[in-house]
């Protein structure tokens, strides 16, 4: 009975995680009118000759900065979205930018460096973007969590690559989280996948996540 009551509780967790996702997706169509208004008067602005070089200045420096906004409420939204599952064609190093763009207030204020590898050269591959994104943020949010609880803050370092397989050669792409936290204990390595385990406290980890 008591493990029933903790699934339970995990369940109506996750169900709080999902509605917040609805209530991110409404903020977001909220912020896109204003940021798009931000956006536009600034540029027209900057095209005014009658506008002396240090204000225009000033002003491409609104117009970049409510670019970047937007750009993040569109990964939001892309992220909120409810889609069913659909491979196509993805850049992964521009799947991890856009996820890492997500956290990186987060992580700055949590004192988490973050320091990219990604190797240019990494082709496109067929994967469901959505579904990867979750991966990659999940992973990230571990990290940030346990590298804030172990010295408040460290270094997590995100790499791509591709090597030859072993024995067959083929060309395999490479997707590496690591960081300088505690780590994971030898005793609970093998459960790390398994539904609703996890060494957080309760309200902060539905053991869900990976």
């Amino acid at each position: 009975m008591a493990e029933l009551h903790r699934a339970q509780t995990r369940l109506i967790q996750a169900e709080k995680l999902s509605a917040i996702g609805q209530l991110v997706s409404g903020v977001a169509h909220e912020l896109n009118n204003p940021l798009t208004s931000v956006l536009g008067y600034a540029q027209m602005l900057v095209r005014n000759r009658q506008v002396s070089p240090d204000v225009q200045d000033d002003l491409q420096r609104i117009a970049t900065q409510a670019s970047r906004a937007a750009g993040i409420v569109r990964n939001l939204l892309d992220f909120a979205r409810e889609q069913p599952p659909a491979k196509r064609w993805i850049s992964i190093n521009d799947l991890l930018e856009r996820t890492l763009a997500l956290r990186s207030y987060e992580l700055s204020v949590s004192n988490t460096s973050v320091i990219k590898r990604l190797e240019p050269t990494v082709p496109n591959t067929m994967a469901d973007p959505q579904q990867m994104q979750q991966v990659f943020l999940n992973i990230i949010l571990n990290a940030e969590q346990a590298l804030v609880g172990h010295k408040g803050g460290g270094r997590l370092t995100v790499r791509t690559g591709v090597f030859a397989a072993p024995g067959t050669g083929e060309q395999v792409l490479r997707i590496e989280f690591s960081d300088n936290g505690p780590g994971i204990p030898g005793e609970i390595l093998q459960r790390i996948f398994d539904p609703f385990f996890t060494t957080k406290d309760v309200g902060r980890g539905t053991g869900l996540g990976l």
